[in-house]
């Protein structure tokens, strides 16, 4: 604080570690937080905004003092202004989380990127000022990310409408009027590429590099081609555009193009209650709906002070294993299918079926099973439920070696992976890469260990790490986190209490249908919470939680209403992504196939 004049601590509940920033400390502070070795806060998670133009009128009592709310800073004892910037710290070493923030009038929407400091900052900020209009100055490619580049306005801002926007993209090209920033100021932009690759212009087209206003050059004996890579291409693992400069068949760069499967799922939140925004969970991660379940649930319990109960706590971990099985099965088909490798595609989702039966079993629905829930689970496991686990991690045990076998010595597979997409660890850390991808490069990060929720410090288990940091190490560090699944799962059903599987808590809970029977109140009650949602306290909080793919991050903001006033979900693939371009960097083509299958991205959760 005393290096940093006009720093100031912040207590809220939902337990953030928050420091408030004057914005034009950002820079200084951010490098300082990473390079001093006590700190070393070398991880960005992620950066993110809310828009308080609906509670500037009551953010007197939301940041009272005497309330716990936010400290008085020297000057302003009640701060109103409309914006607040997010930055999520972590330190992988310490095992320590912190966020920055900075308030920002809508007069004065500039701030200093800090991608100088974290790679990782370049998609987290282009998204800020995508939906929220926040710029930010020196940053090398500011632009939109998920919404076209003609789009009018900023989707998450309080102002902006939830439905009958005009869709830039159907209308005619000629009548549209773009944003004065996004076609005039782009050192690159869709336009000028999508002119160069269908006019098929190749080496020495004045075509602008990623970073820079310099046009791309031929050097001696290159031969550069733009080409075009998706976005409908079954290797892209979904809607994924991907633009390759190329020197033949060598990857000089690869950019990325994202947006073509956003679902406005965190917009959708704000629209809905607490209960029915679960719903919406499922569909992010669309291979692993109950982790996102799982995350968005922690937050709000952390709002509301809620316990859960132990069985539920337990057959959370027990679920959400058996997603992470799931997941990886999807993933190692669909690797083995983009190296040539059939037969492991038909194997693998055999063995998905058999855990999709088991969600069917307990909740009806194959997929999107909305059954981790707010306080618990909908529902108590069904009777059987058991024996029809064990019968799966039984088999499945052995199922394990014979996938290894497929691979793990195929001189084809060795040739098209080992030494393959290498991102070395402090490119890993320094690009916000995270889960597996992560620790394929050696960096022992794994929240079940480092942040241990539902119970994770009750088993014993070990976290995979790979050495290289190549498509090889990302397929052995799945493989064996698929051992390591099954080896928590037999402890949780050994350990598996009785109880109750829900917070008996009646402000969340509907009453039970013999009362609905017999009780006028019980029956106003059971109405009021299933049309108005249930009251949470005004507050914020963080919970994260390791998906199959990383860390997966709910940030949920309070008014104290029955509705989420901000959503923002921090998507693993999202993050990762950033990386695919660096780790291609001098690579093939045909390698590029295998790089994108090894970071395992889903796009549902990338432009959610």
């Amino acid at each position: 604080m005393e290096r940093f004049p006009g720093v100031a601590l912040e207590d809220r509940s939902g337990g953030l570690d928050a420091i408030v920033v004057p914005k034009d400390k950002i820079p200084g502070i951010a490098e300082f937080l990473k390079n001093d070795p006590s700190l070393n806060y070398n991880f960005l998670s992620d950066i993110t905004c809310v828009d308080y133009l609906n509670m500037r009128a009551s953010l007197g009592a939301f940041y009272n003092p005497s309330g716990g709310g936010l400290r008085p800073i020297p000057g302003h004892p009640e701060r109103r202004e409309r914006f607040e910037i997010i930055y999520n710290l972590y330190s992988i070493p310490r095992r320590s989380r912190l966020f920055l923030k900075v308030y920002m009038d809508d007069k004065d929407l500039e701030l200093e990127s800090v991608t100088s400091v974290w790679k990782g900052a370049d998609w987290f900020e282009r998204e800020v000022y995508d939906m929220f209009g926040i710029k930010f100055k020196n940053h090398p490619d500011l632009r939109r990310i998920l919404m076209p580049s003609a789009w009018k306005g900023h989707p998450l801002r309080k102002d902006y409408p939830i439905g009958g926007e005009e869709v830039a993209f159907t209308a005619n090209k000629d009548t549209i009027d773009p944003q004065d920033v996004d076609i005039k100021e782009l050192s690159v932009g869709d336009d000028e590429i999508y002119a160069a690759l269908m006019l098929n212009l190749g080496g020495g087209t004045r075509l602008s590099t990623i970073k820079g206003d310099e046009p791309v050059k031929k050097e001696s004996g290159e031969r550069r081609t733009i080409l075009n890579l998706g976005p409908q291409h079954p290797s892209t693992h979904g809607l994924l555009r991907l633009v390759l400069d190329l020197d033949g068949e060598r990857i000089k760069k690869v950019m990325p193009i994202i947006g073509y499967l956003h679902t406005g799922i965190e917009k959708s939140c704000e629209q809905l209650t607490y209960q029915k925004a679960l719903t919406l969970t499922d569909r992010v991660d669309y291979l692993t709906p109950l982790s996102n379940n799982l995350a968005y649930c922690l937050a709000v319990e952390k709002l509301m002070n809620i316990d859960i109960p132990l069985r539920a706590q337990y057959a959370r971990v027990i679920l959400c294993e058996l997603s992470r099985i799931a997941s990886h099965l999807v993933y190692l088909a669909a690797q083995g299918l983009d190296v040539g490798v059939m037969s492991l595609f038909f194997y693998c989702f055999n063995e998905r079926e058999l855990i999709q039966d088991i969600f069917e079993y307990i909740s009806g629905v194959r997929m999107m099973t909305s059954y981790i829930n707010i306080g618990g689970l909908r529902y108590d496991l069904q009777e059987g439920f058991k024996e029809k686990v064990v019968a799966f991690i039984d088999r499945f045990s052995s199922k394990v070696d014979e996938f290894e076998d497929l691979l793990t010595n195929n001189p084809i597979w060795i040739k098209r992976a080992k030494g393959i997409g290498i991102l070395s660890p402090e490119d890993a850390i320094n690009y916000s890469v995270s889960g597996p991808s992560l620790r394929a490069s050696g960096v022992n990060w794994d929240v079940r260990k480092a942040a241990p929720y539902s119970c994770y410090d009750h088993f014993d288990f070990t976290v995979p790490l790979g050495e290289k940091g190549d498509v090889f190490d990302r397929y052995a560090v799945r493989i064996e986190e698929m051992r390591q699944s099954l080896n928590i799962i037999r402890q949780a059903l050994a350990a598996l209490p009785d109880g109750p599987c829900r917070s008996q808590d009646r402000k969340i809970l509907t009453p039970p249908k013999k009362e609905l029977a017999k009780s006028m109140e019980a029956v106003i009650h059971h109405f009021l919470i299933s049309s108005a949602g249930f009251p949470v306290p005004k507050g914020e909080a963080y919970s994260s939680i390791e998906s199959p793919r990383g860390e997966v991050g709910y940030y949920v903001v309070s008014d104290g209403s029955g509705k989420p006033y901000r959503v923002r979900i921090r998507g693993a693939s999202f993050a990762n992504l950033q990386a695919i371009s660096r780790a291609s960097e001098g690579f093939m083509i045909a390698d590029l196939i295998a790089i994108i299958g090894s970071f395992d991205p889903v796009l549902g959760e990338v432009d959610r």
